[in-house]
């Protein structure tokens, strides 16, 4: 499953909450055609809102976004018990 808006960030843009994977590009696309759309995301894929802005500081996030983070990932490392 292929969500260009995972990786806004790595471009230069505010990270948004992405949409569920199961409003994603068809899962049985090949490598080729996910990299042709991946070069036309920005116009063709992308909405102007969930593109967002231009990031000006490496920490900008859209609004809720680090709550959302938070949410679903999982951001803490604790060691594991002695024998696990």
């Amino acid at each position: 499953m292929y969500l260009p808006e995972r990786v806004l960030h790595q471009f230069g843009y505010t990270q948004t909450i992405p949409r569920y994977p199961s409003q994603s590009a068809d899962p049985l696309a090949t490598r080729d055609r996910i990299s042709a759309h991946f070069a036309q995301y920005l116009d063709r894929v992308l909405t102007p809102e969930q593109r967002g802005l231009v990031v000006i500081h490496p920490w900008d996030v859209a609004p809720r976004y680090m709550r959302w983070y938070f949410r679903i990932s999982h951001p803490y490392m604790m060691p594991l018990p002695h024998g696990d």
